[in-house]
């Protein structure tokens, strides 16, 4: 389990629509399940699955040293988990190796 924290100080909150969003897409193969919105008084938090390394950090770490073959793969996979929030009728935005995790 991993908790995503947003704390209240902010003007706006987004995390509950953040969580609303994941709720749609629940049941999908490339979105991570969400359990639980929690609001106290000090921050709002997200109850999900804890997930591996984001693939910029993975990146990082192998330092170029992967096949073409892992390339194709990755990159087939980040498409596939893109046309299905696409078609749940959400548009991400903000598309980057970092908002992609291995599981």
């Amino acid at each position: 389990m991993a908790l995503k924290v947003e704390k209240k100080d902010k003007n706006k909150s987004i995390l509950i629509f953040e969580y609303n969003v994941l709720l749609s897409l629940k049941g999908l193969k490339h979105v991570c399940n969400v359990y639980d919105f929690v609001k106290n008084s000090e921050q709002n938090l997200i109850v999900m699955d804890l997930l591996g390394m984001n693939l910029a950090k993975v990146r990082k770490i192998l330092e170029n040293n992967y096949s073409f073959k892992i390339a194709v793969q990755l990159l087939i996979e980040m498409l596939e988990a893109i046309e299905e929030v696409h078609n749940r009728n959400f548009i991400h935005r903000d598309v980057k190796a970092s908002n992609f995790v291995l599981s």
